[in-house]
């Protein structure tokens, strides 16, 4: 058999295994409308099996495995932005556009504009309803909070956050949090506000503090309008401990009383720090959160976040819910459309691990010092994507030296005249015009000249401070996701040498996510892992001892499989 047929034959047995043994994937369902046009999720307000979906226009309705059922249709001149639902208001679903706000009566084809903001430049963002008051509806927009006390019919500004970008609101225990800016306050409605958090800096964005959110699917297609604000979610839980969580532009913070003592949870595993979703699973006791980068699982145990990432076709998520039946099922909006993903409660591992034998761990250190370093993986990727320091040096000095170099003109004139006369008779005698020969004129000229300010001040400078703007941003971008994919990488591969997997499909998916980091390392500095893994595996081929299966129950070599560049 040839390598290439040895190796696809790998490729299948693997995948056939992963999917025999029901490996956690993503499915992708029915979609209700086109995939490119979903945006918006949330559940019945009475039965948490069914999903409700929207796109710009539309909402739609599906229960357990029934079809797709066409609820509504909005006409508005704006998307759909977002829809709620209310315990307190269980036959309506609230749907929020950037300027309107309508009410729809479930099991009618009624819906009902109770809200148009006429402030321009200024969009709904989020609303609340309180619970002990369910008359009484708060909207956050992007220049404070409208209020209404009589179920939506007359509504009134407040005087307090009068001029603040409210991009969250939550109502619990008689107590209102208002996420306004940076800041997140606490109060009851009819009372003074305390700020209860702070994020610890200011993430600075090209976007002003109070940003244009015109969201026609022409401008803003493929964003998440979250992705423009620092607070953007709070979900409270009662068990196993009452925890806040508050979903930030600087990761997820947790409070235990909601007032005092935010911390911070680790972002080891998070492709993107700013969150624009969360969610906690009471079920299985585990916490979710989406960015514009995929989903993520944060792992209690090891204090970092799994990307859920098996499946999932685009990785830009809009929205998330949780569906609650006989198990919890998690919901995504993204790219692709809509996608769901069967949670499982995790397993503790019980006892200590067995740690690897002393020749594994002298393998693992050799591969460790023979692979390209962080620093090496840089300087590729500087020099690969042409965006190194020195690019910009090099621009400042061209330009100055410019200045030496001589304006050189060079030019020839010619030119062409006719030469005629009168000789004027007498009385007696016409005039008579003498034709002579024509002029010809030729001239040349040349100039040579130096403009030596240019030495102190180059008018290219302007324009080169820019591109250096631009060429700082590129190369910050490339690096930091650089390091994130090599560290993932990193930590990867020590879990699968001090914690091996129980079964043979769990150890194969790990290997087959390595080698997508390593092909993600690759494109950003020329294929620089390939060629150095290549290098490594054919001078001792014993390294590949490494990645054999598995852990203490599984000994078997039948699928020789290891990240070795192809």
């Amino acid at each position: 058999m040839s390598k290439q047929s040895s190796v696809s034959l790998i490729l299948v047995l693997s995948l056939s295994v992963i999917l025999g043994f029901g490996f956690q994937l993503w499915t992708k369902p029915p979609q209700p409308t086109s995939v490119s046009e979903m945006r918006s999720l949330a559940l019945h307000p009475t039965s948490k099996a069914t999903l409700l979906a929207a796109n710009a226009r539309q909402i739609f309705a599906k229960h357990h495995d029934e079809g797709w059922k066409l609820l509504w249709n909005i006409d508005s001149g704006k998307p759909i932005e977002q829809i709620l639902t209310f315990k307190s208001h269980s036959d309506s679903v609230f749907i929020l556009t950037s300027k309107r706000l309508y009410q729809g009566l479930l099991g009618s084809s009624q819906s009902d504009l109770l809200f148009t903001l006429s402030e321009k430049n200024h969009n709904i963002l989020c609303m609340i309803i309180f619970e002990w008051s369910p008359q009484r509806w708060w909207l956050g927009t992007s220049r404070g909070i409208y209020e209404t006390r009589d179920d939506g019919k007359s509504w009134s500004k407040l005087t307090s956050f009068s001029n603040e970008v409210i991009s969250l609101l939550y109502a619990f225990n008689h107590q209102i949090y208002v996420g306004a800016g940076y800041q997140l306050y606490r109060g009851s409605p009819d009372s003074d506000f305390e700020t209860v958090f702070a994020l610890p800096y200011r993430i600075l964005k090209q976007e002003a503090d109070h940003p244009k959110t015109d969201s026609s699917p022409e401008k803003n297609a493929s964003v998440d309008l979250r992705t423009f604000y620092d607070l953007n979610a709070l979900v409270f839980t009662p068990t196993p401990q009452p925890t806040f969580w508050l979903a930030t532009s600087n990761g997820v913070y947790r409070s235990f009383d909601g007032k005092t003592a935010w911390h911070r949870l680790s972002d080891e595993g998070l492709r993107n720090i700013h969150i624009s979703h969360i969610l906690y699973s009471r079920a299985s006791n585990q916490l979710f959160a989406a960015s514009n980068s995929g989903v993520y699982r944060f792992r209690s145990g090891h204090h970092s976040w799994h990307e859920l990432y098996q499946g999932l076709e685009s990785t830009l998520v809009f929205d998330i819910s949780l569906m609650q039946d006989s198990s919890d099922t998690l919901a995504a909006v993204t790219g692709a459309g809509l996608a769901l993903f069967a949670i499982q409660t995790e397993v503790p591992v019980s006892g200590p691990t067995p740690l690897p034998s002393e020749e594994t761990l002298l393998l693992f250190k050799k591969l460790i010092a023979l692979e390209p370093s962080a620093r090496e993986l840089h300087k590729a990727i500087l020099q690969y994507n042409d965006v190194h320091p020195k690019k910009i040096k090099r621009w400042h000095s061209q330009s100055r030296l410019k200045s030496l170099i001589p304006s050189f003109s060079f030019g020839r004139d010619v030119a062409t005249g006719n030469n005629i006369d009168i000789d004027r008779g007498s009385t007696s005698k016409p005039d008579r015009y003498i034709i002579g020969p024509d002029d010809h004129d030729e001239g040349w000229d040349m100039d040579i000249s130096w403009d030596l300010g240019e030495l102190i001040w180059s008018s290219s400078q302007t324009s080169i401070d820019s591109r250096s703007k631009l060429n700082v941003e590129l190369r910050q971008e490339l690096l930091s996701e650089a390091t994130r994919i090599f560290y993932e990488r990193r930590r990867l591969q020590t879990e699968l040498i001090f914690q091996r997997a129980p079964s043979e499909n769990e150890h194969i998916q790990k290997l087959i996510r390595m080698e997508e980091l390593t092909s993600l390392l690759d494109a950003l500095s020329d294929g620089l892992f390939n060629k150095r893994l290549r290098k490594i595996y054919k001078k001792d081929p014993n390294l590949r001892n490494l990645w054999l299966c598995c852990g203490t129950a599984h000994k078997t070599n039948s699928l020789n499989l290891y990240p070795l560049p192809r």
